[in-house]
C-alpha cells in the first residue's frame, strides 16, 4: 500500500472511529519505539502501517488518547496490515468496513466473537431498511449463559417478524454465546447510568460480567453496550468509539465533579435525542460578563419572558430548586434542548434556560457553536449538534479567549 493510500485510510477509516481526531498534514519521523501507534503527547499519536516503516502520520484532538484507545487503534491498524495486499481491489473498501467491525469485536472480548460480528453486520444493514414505512429499532442481549438447544438468531434474520419482536429500549431478545435465542426480556431500571443515554439505561443495566447488548434506534444507530456503558456507536455511516473519561478530565474550569457528571450525562442525552442544544457553566470571577451575553428576559427569577417564567415555576416546585445536579435528568435534558442556551453558575444553580446569546460580530461559525464559545469566555460552554455531534469549549484564563477542549459523538 503506498503512502498516499494509507494517508487515505486513515482519514477515511480510523479519524471517524476517534470521535474528534484530525489528520495532521505531512508526516513525522518515528522514534525508535515499537508498535504501529506511537504516543506523541497526550493529545497526539502516530500511525502507521508497518514497524519498518520510517515515518509517521500524526492523528491529534483536544482531549487526550487514552490508552484504551492506543489499543483499539493498534488492531485496527494489524487488520489493516493483513488486506493492504488488496488495496486496489474493487472490494476494498467493504473489507476495510469489515476491518472495524472486526477491531471492535476483539476488543469487547465476547466468549462468541463470530456472534457479536454476524449480530453487527446484521444490524448495519438493517439500520438502512425500513419495515411498513417506519425505521427499524431493535436489541439483543448478548448473555454470558450458554445454551445448547433451541432456535438459533441465524435463522430469523431473514423473516419479517424478526424486524419488530423489539420495538423499543424497554424490550430485548436475549441470546446465548451458542447463537439460541433465549428470552424475551422486558426491562425497567431507576438507576442512573452516567456513561449511557438516558433512554438506554434499561438496557445499558443488563450489561455486566461478559454481558454486551446491541440495539438499533430508529435514527438508523446502532449502540453497543459493556459494563454499563456505552462503548461504540454506529452514527452517521461510521464506528465510533466513546471514551468518557478524558471528556470529563477536560472540563477542567467546572471544579464540581458531580455537576460535570450531570453535564456530561446531559450532552449524551441530547446527543442521541437529536434535538441539539447549548450549555454554559458561568464562573463566579467572571459574573460581570453575564450581562453582556446572556439575554436579562431568559434569565431564572428575573426574566420576564413566558420561558423564563415557566422553567421559573417548574425549578420552584423541586425539591433543591435550582440545582441542576439535583434535578430528574429527564428535566435537566428537556431544558438543554430548548433553543437557546442552558446557563448555570460554578455551583450548578441553573440562571437561564433557552436564552439568546449575543456572539462577537462576524463569526463564521454556526449559531450554537458561536454561543457556546462565547459562554465558554464565561468559564466553559459546549455545543450539541442536531446530528449528535458534541464539542466543548473552556476559558484559557482571562476571558479573552477560549480553547477547545474535547469534541466526541
Amino acid at each position: 500500500m503506498s503512502a498516499a493510500r494509507f494517508r487515505e485510510v486513515v482519514a477515511q477509516e480510523l479519524v471517524p472511529f476517534l470521535p474528534g481526531a484530525e489528520l495532521s498534514e505531512g508526516t513525522k519521523p518515528a522514534s525508535t519505539g515499537k508498535g504501529l501507534v506511537l504516543k506523541l503527547g497526550e493529545r497526539a499519536i502516530g500511525v502507521r502501517l508497518s514497524e519498518a516503516d520510517p515515518n509517521l502520520l500524526e492523528v491529534k484532538r483536544a482531549q487526550p488518547f487514552s490508552a484504551v484507545e492506543r489499543g483499539l487503534v493498534q488492531r485496527l491498524l494489524q487488520t489493516v496490515g493483513r488486506i493492504a495486499q488488496h488495496c486496489d481491489e474493487f472490494f476494498f473498501s467493504q473489507a476495510l468496513s469489515a476491518a472495524v467491525r472486526q477491531t471492535i469485536v476483539t476488543s469487547l472480548d465476547y466468549p462468541s466473537e463470530a456472534l457479536l460480528l454476524r449480530v453487527l453486520t446484521e444490524f448495519e444493514s438493517l439500520a438502512s431498511q425500513t419495515y411498513e414505512g417506519h425505521r427499524i429499532a431493535a436489541a439483543i442481549g448478548l448473555d454470558d449463559t450458554p445454551r445448547t438447544s433451541g432456535v438459533k438468531l441465524e435463522t430469523i434474520w431473514g423473516e419479517d417478524f424478526g424486524k419488530v419482536l423489539t420495538g423499543s429500549i424497554e424490550t430485548m431478545i436475549t441470546v446465548s454465546p451458542e447463537g439460541y435465542i433465549d428470552q424475551f426480556r422486558t426491562l425497567y431500571t431507576d438507576s442512573n447510568l452516567p456513561q449511557a443515554p438516558h433512554y438506554a439505561r434499561t438496557i445499558a443495566q443488563w450489561c455486566v460480567g461478559k454481558r454486551l447488548a446491541v440495539t438499533l434506534n430508529r435514527n438508523g444507530e446502532i449502540l453497543i453496550f459493556k459494563e454499563n456503558s456505552l462503548v461504540f456507536a454506529w452514527r452517521r455511516g461510521r464506528w465510533r468509539h466513546f471514551a468518557h473519561p478524558p471528556i470529563l478530565q477536560q472540563m477542567r474550569t467546572v471544579n464540581d465533579k458531580a455537576l460535570r457528571a450531570c453535564i456530561y450525562e446531559t450532552c449524551l442525552d441530547v446527543s442521541f435525542g437529536r434535538s441539539g442544544g447549548c450549555i454554559g457553566v458561568v464562573l463566579d470571577k467572571h459574573k460581570p460578563l453575564l450581562k453582556d451575553i446572556v439575554n436579562k428576559a431568559d434569565r431564572i427569577q428575573k426574566g420576564d419572558s413566558r420561558k423564563a417564567q415557566v422553567i421559573t415555576q417548574f425549578l420552584d416546585q423541586t425539591e433543591h430548586n435550582r440545582l441542576f445536579t439535583k434535578l430528574p435528568r429527564r428535566l435537566r435534558q428537556a431544558m438543554a434542548a430548548i433553543d437557546g442556551a442552558l446557563v448555570l453558575n460554578h455551583k450548578g444553580e441553573v440562571l437561564a434556560v433557552g436564552a439568546i446569546v449575543k456572539v462577537e460580530s462576524g463569526s463564521d461559525a454556526g449559531a450554537r457553536k458561536a454561543a457556546a464559545r462565547a459562554l465558554a469566555r464565561m468559564g466553559f460552554g459546549v455545543k450539541i449538534s442536531a446530528d449528535g455531534g458534541v464539542v466543548g469549549f473552556c476559558d484559557n484564563g482571562d476571558g479573552a479567549k477560549v480553547e477547545r477542549v474535547f469534541e466526541f459523538g
